[in-house]
C-alpha cells in the first residue's frame, strides 16, 4: 500500500483539527470524504482483503467515541466519531497497538490541555480532532 493512504489520511487530519479549533465542527467531506478515500485507495492497490481489513478497524475504532457521543452528545461530538473512522480505516492495517496507542495519545494530551486550561476551558467544551489528529500522526510515526 505504501505510503498513500497515510500520507493522504495525514493530510485530511490536520484540516479536519484545523476546523474544528475554528469553528468546533467537523465537515463530514472531510471526515467521511476521507474514510471513503481510505477505503477505495486500499481496494485499488490491494484488492478486496485490504478494504474489509479497512472497514473493519474503522468501525472497530469508532466505536468507543461513538458510545461516549450516545452517553453526552455535547462532550463527543459526532464529527470526532466520524473521524476516528478515517483514523481505523488509515492506520488500522498497522494494528492494534498503534490505534490503541492513538487514542490513548489524543486521550492524554486532550487531558493535559484541559487541565492547563481550567474550569473555564473545559466549559466551553474541548475541539477533540486536534488531539486525535496529534495521537493518529504520533502513534503512526511510532508504529
Amino acid at each position: 500500500m505504501g505510503y498513500t493512504i497515510e500520507l493522504a489520511s495525514v493530510s485530511v487530519l490536520l484540516v479536519a483539527a484545523a476546523f474544528d479549533l475554528r469553528t468546533r465542527r467537523i465537515p463530514n467531506q472531510l471526515s467521511l470524504g476521507g474514510t471513503f478515500g481510505c477505503l477505495v485507495i486500499a481496494g485499488a492497490s490491494d484488492g478486496l482483503q485490504v478494504i474489509a481489513s479497512a472497514a473493519g478497524w474503522a468501525a472497530l475504532t469508532a466505536g468507543g467515541p461513538a458510545a461516549l457521543h450516545i452517553k453526552d452528545p455535547q462532550g463527543m461530538g459526532g464529527g470526532d466519531v466520524k473521524l476516528a473512522l478515517l483514523c481505523g480505516a488509515s492506520f488500522g492495517w498497522l494494528g492494534p497497538a498503534v490505534l490503541a496507542g492513538s487514542a490513548l495519545l489524543g486521550l492524554v494530551w486532550s487531558l493535559i490541555d484541559a487541565l492547563c486550561g481550567g474550569l473555564d476551558r473545559l466549559r466551553r467544551g474541548l475541539p477533540f480532532a486536534p488531539f486525535l489528529a496529534a495521537g493518529g500522526i504520533a502513534a503512526m510515526l511510532a508504529g
